[in-house]
């Protein structure tokens, strides 16, 4: 995975006020096939949240965890991928089931 570090930080800079939300999974598909970069995660499903306070937002479940709609999650971060010395770290938000 190669990102510039702009837009890395474009892209993930509205995460902080995500982490430790709460929410109900309103869509689970699992993924078994993926590209080489995300074979470390399969199984992982992508799941469709909507969030306590209204919100709903895209992205990955724990790997190796069954979703089902109505599902009680939380959203934390995940470090996404394999780093050198001289790169940026990426990290991803990722939903961990509650229930």
């Amino acid at each position: 995975m190669n990102i510039q570090p702009a837009q890395y930080h474009r892209s993930t800079k509205e995460w902080h006020h995500l982490i430790g939300e709460k929410g109900r999974v309103l869509l689970s598909t699992k993924v078994e096939v993926s590209s080489p970069e995300l074979e470390d995660y399969l199984p992982y499903s992508y799941l469709i949240v909507k969030l306590n306070n209204g919100k709903k937002v895209e992205l990955m479940g724990e790997s190796k965890t069954d979703f089902e709609i109505g599902d009680s999650v939380e959203l934390e971060l995940r470090k996404a991928g394999e780093v050198s010395s001289s790169s940026v770290i990426p990290y991803c938000l990722k939903a961990v089931k509650l229930d």
